[in-house]
């Protein structure tokens, strides 16, 4: 994130020089990590020509420790949290998994184009490499098509 300014004027420019491709490959194999506003802003926002919209679900397992510091009761009251019960159908989620939680927070990333996009199509490259913001990277862009 330190290099943020800079690699928006470099990305902004590669971005100017390559909008007439048909391609164009990002590789973040080697990418632990990072940032999400750094990929919304400096990735999606400059090649999305429409707004970009995915929901995303974190699965809550109740007790006295996870209701307090992820203030379930206040999400419940707010509309954000509700029962596992109430979770929308998903054809890969682990079931075990699922069998342990009582509750589930939903959240919408939301990206606005910032620029005129890019027409053609765009490859991420990922790995197993990739955690945190380039795991956020690659759901999204998975997600969003």
């Amino acid at each position: 994130m330190g290099l943020f300014e800079t690699d928006k004027e470099l990305l902004f420019s590669f971005y100017d020089d390559v909008m007439d491709f048909e391609h164009i490959i990002i590789d973040i194999t080697e990418n632990p990590g990072g940032g999400m506003v750094y990929f919304d802003q400096l990735v999606i926002a400059p090649l999305t020509t429409r707004t970009l919209e995915v929901p995303a679900y974190q699965l809550i397992k109740g007790g006295s420790l996870n209701m307090h510091y992820l203030r379930v009761e206040e999400g419940m009251k707010a509309g954000t949290c509700q029962p596992i019960s109430e979770l929308p159908e998903m054809e890969h989620i682990n079931q075990s998994d699922l069998a342990d939680m009582d509750y589930f927070d939903k959240e919408v990333y939301t990206v606005h184009p910032s620029g005129k996009g890019f027409q053609g199509h765009i490859w991420l490259l990922v790995s197993e490499k990739n955690y945190s913001s380039s795991e956020y990277a690659a759901m999204f862009s998975k997600q969003s098509g």
